[in-house]
């Protein structure tokens, strides 16, 4: 059974993962747990049926986001799991550890113990036998990396993940990580980071650092909560849906109608101009996006129609995001007081 639809109409670009063999396609479904409510279900389910006609094969889920981290049955929707069930082969399944399974202060998040039981609930709970991409979810200066990378190699070698990778980490310790997973002969194939095209993840260095180690980006596009949008059905779910903004007020006003002019001559809106400029940038595969209904995956799905920049629309962008700083500065390591995310 092919996964794009024949009549989807659109051709889904599938990029590898850093120097991988590892393609995905280059938007990628983020899935929290099920919404409360028959009708927010269902929108969520037909979400992932229309992720599947439409050649999306990348789906990273978010059990930090249950209420119940342990419990990760929630995370797939019927059509997702009759699909793993069926054509496993054709479905890219990545997740990290829960923040909260269990409370990280009393395992230590990332260790051996924190990494390996999470993995375990979540093959259990999802009722695969194995990940395609598992993730260790932000750095803890606590934990020692040569502990971090053991745990994952061994997640390697005992066929629980294909490939890891990290989520949500600074570029000074995702390279540490990178070298030690080296000496087990394991590469660090996936760095899913926040991006943001008013404030992008790119001016600290990262894209230089997973270029250099070989390692690809999965790019996450932040969520926007705010009104419904004209094209939404009046029935969709009010929950988070990155549409219609991409944090503009971080930037000043002159930049913000700049942008704006940028998306508007495109044919594109601000959010859709986004998932663009993310694909644009060196290693990112994929931009994960966040969903609570089909058209507003169908929203995101159309700025794949526009996919190349003209010069003059590269360098007004360039003037007007953080992405003209010196990409080669890497900041030092430091050991804050407190965990806070990358």
């Amino acid at each position: 059974m092919a996964l794009l639809s024949p009549t989807a109409g659109l051709v889904m670009p599938y990029r590898p993962l850093g120097k991988s063999g590892l393609k995905v396609s280059a938007i990628t479904l983020r899935l929290g747990p099920d919404p409360e409510g028959r009708e927010n279900r269902t929108a969520r389910y037909d979400t992932v049926r229309h992720a599947l006609q439409r050649g999306i094969t990348h789906y990273t889920l978010a059990p930090q986001l249950s209420p119940s981290p342990s419990d990760t049955t929630c995370l797939l929707p019927q059509p997702l799991q009759y699909r793993l069930r069926r054509h496993r082969d054709e479905i890219v399944l990545s997740a990290h550890p829960p923040y909260g399974f269990p409370w990280p202060e009393h395992l230590g998040l990332n260790s051996r113990k924190h990494l390996t039981g999470a993995l375990d609930t979540l093959l259990t709970g999802l009722g695969t036998g194995y990940l395609d991409l598992f993730c260790a979810y932000r750095y803890d200066p606590r934990i020692p990396l040569t502990e971090t990378a053991s745990a994952l190699a061994d997640a390697v070698y005992q066929g629980k993940a294909l490939h890891v990778g990290v989520a949500a980490w600074a570029p000074a310790p995702t390279r540490t990580l990178a070298a030690l997973l080296h000496t087990y002969g394991v590469p660090l194939t996936v760095h899913q980071s926040a991006f943001s095209l008013t404030r992008p993840q790119a001016s600290d260095g990262l894209l230089d650092i997973l270029s250099e180690t070989g390692t690809g980006c999965i790019a996450h596009l932040p969520h926007h909560s705010g009104p419904p949008l004209p094209h939404r059905v009046p029935s969709s779910p009010p929950v988070p849906c990155s549409l219609d903004s991409d944090h503009p007020a971080d930037l000043p006003a002159p930049s913000q109608r700049a942008l704006r002019q940028v998306a508007s001559a495109r044919g594109q809106t601000l959010s859709q101009l986004a998932v663009t400029w993310a694909l644009q940038q060196p290693t990112v595969a994929s931009t994960a996006v966040t969903a609570c209904h089909p058209s507003c995956l169908e929203h995101h799905l159309q700025a794949l129609d526009h996919l190349s920049f003209s010069l003059s629309e590269h360098s007004v962008i360039n003037n007007h995001t953080a992405l003209q700083a010196d990409l080669n500065y890497c900041p030092p390591v430091t050991v804050p007081d407190v965990l806070e995310d990358c």
